[in-house]
């Protein structure tokens, strides 16, 4: 008999087809979901590891599941602003405002939590973070279950975040199933907004960018939380999204691959550098992977090129240094906590 998770790999590929067989695949995510379970769903961010947010047993198979540290929160993702509000003391205009600019979409807001979903998503603080998903298969699996679905990254705590359904197999195994709905159109995990404090504060930074939001509200900061505090959102740790070998960063104009390579003791055929048009890397005999030129098109290859790296078992990653700018500021946070 087939693994759960073999069978979700034998299912179609659900994005917003009608089939008889894409609305099984997903009455099978929602019935697990219902019976405690955890499920892989696709999102336009990254892939989530989902469970009923207001039964704390499975939210316990997530943390369970990944090898989550206790004391790191989990966003819960819900089918509007409606739906968010139940689990909220109160929806302020500015959360509104936030939600009416980017919802559905790559972005979370931190509220003060009304006690509704279980105290194991808050990491026991006050506050909870709460997303609309634009994928069109999470929200329908949301709208089916009735329930908020916690869901952070569906992979192994601290590993690459997945971009593909293969990405959460290679990482979980078959431990859940996993529903496949392509490649994640964003790449990157969402931008998180602290709504408690004033001006709001982006804790993590997205696609997203603090100036859009500044935009909407008229003021908008960005910075960590303090390590000694409760945390508010995921996304706050130092290491985060890592791959198996070192990832380095580095500046082809005042580093050489060659030298960084002798360094850390690996030969040419065991680096791979990967880098943004590779401006000033004249060591041509190195696999060289070119990431592309825009931002969002940067986002949205980072994570599967790390992959990549993974699955060719390379025990040294070179990643040049890309442009400095807003619009850039969330790949160089991932690239900060990769390389930790």
């Amino acid at each position: 008999m087939a693994s759960p998770v073999a069978e979700a790999l034998l299912m179609p590929i659900l994005e917003t087809s009608e089939s008889e067989s894409s609305a099984a695949s997903i009455e099978k995510a929602v019935g697990l979901i219902r019976e405690g379970e955890v499920v892989g769903l696709p999102s336009e961010t990254v892939y989530g590891l989902a469970a009923d947010a207001t039964n704390t047993s499975a939210v316990e198979k997530i943390f369970s599941t990944k090898g989550r540290p206790s004391h790191n929160p989990l966003i819960i993702h819900v089918s509007d602003a409606s739906m968010a509000a139940e689990y909220v003391k109160e929806w302020p205009t500015e959360a509104q405002l936030v939600a009416d600019a980017f919802w559905p979409g790559p972005l979370t807001m931190v509220l003060p939590h009304n006690g509704r979903v279980s105290e194991r998503v808050t990491a026991g603080g006050d506050t909870v973070a709460v997303r609309v998903p634009a994928h069109p298969v999470f929200r329908k699996v949301i709208e089916q279950s009735g329930c908020p679905l916690a869901a952070p990254s569906a992979n192994r705590s601290n590993h690459i975040s997945p971009t593909l359904a293969s990405h959460v197999v290679a990482s979980l195994g078959d431990q859940v199933t996993v529903l496949d709905g392509g490649a994640s159109p964003v790449g990157i995990e969402s931008t998180v907004l602290d709504l408690t404090c004033k001006p709001a504060k982006v804790l993590r930074p997205g696609m997203i960018s603090a100036a859009a939001i500044a935009g909407v509200l008229g003021d908008c900061q960005s910075g960590n939380q303090s390590q000694s505090e409760v945390l508010k959102s995921p996304g706050q740790l130092s290491r985060h999204y890592a791959p198996k070998a070192p990832l380095v960063l580095f500046d082809p104009e005042t580093e050489k691959v060659t030298e960084l390579m002798a360094h850390y003791g690996v030969n040419a055929g065991e680096a791979v550098v990967l880098g943004h048009l590779m401006s000033g890397v004249p060591e041509e005999n190195l696999p060289q992977r070119v990431l592309p030129g825009t931002p969002e098109r940067f986002a949205q290859s980072l994570y599967a090129e790390l992959h990549a790296c993974d699955q060719s078992e390379c025990r040294l990653i070179l990643m040049q240094k890309p442009p400095t700018g807003p619009e850039w500021e969330a790949i160089h946070d991932r690239l900060r906590r990769s390389a930790q």
